[in-house]
């Protein structure tokens, strides 16, 4: 009985996605470095380069959420 309710409160459950708030989501350069498992030196030629374009919050390196999937799937390409 507790069993069969607790299963169909499970299928009803939709967890709410980050992307529903209309607040952007950054990434520190170690967050990035570790999601494309490259070095925090790569990050920064990437910057130099244009690959990968941060930005700069209250003197923090950030990196918005659309760049960083924008670099995985340029980099799912190359492969």
């Amino acid at each position: 009985m507790i069993r069969t309710e607790i299963r169909t409160a499970l299928q009803a459950y939709a967890p709410k996605e980050a992307t529903a708030t209309n607040e952007p989501r950054y990434y520190t350069r170690g967050e990035v470095g570790s999601m494309l498992h490259v070095s925090l030196t790569t990050l920064t030629k990437w910057r130099q380069a244009g690959t990968l374009t941060p930005v700069k919050i209250g003197g923090r390196t950030l990196y918005p959420r659309e760049a960083v999937k924008k670099a995985l799937q340029t980099m799912r390409g190359k492969r």
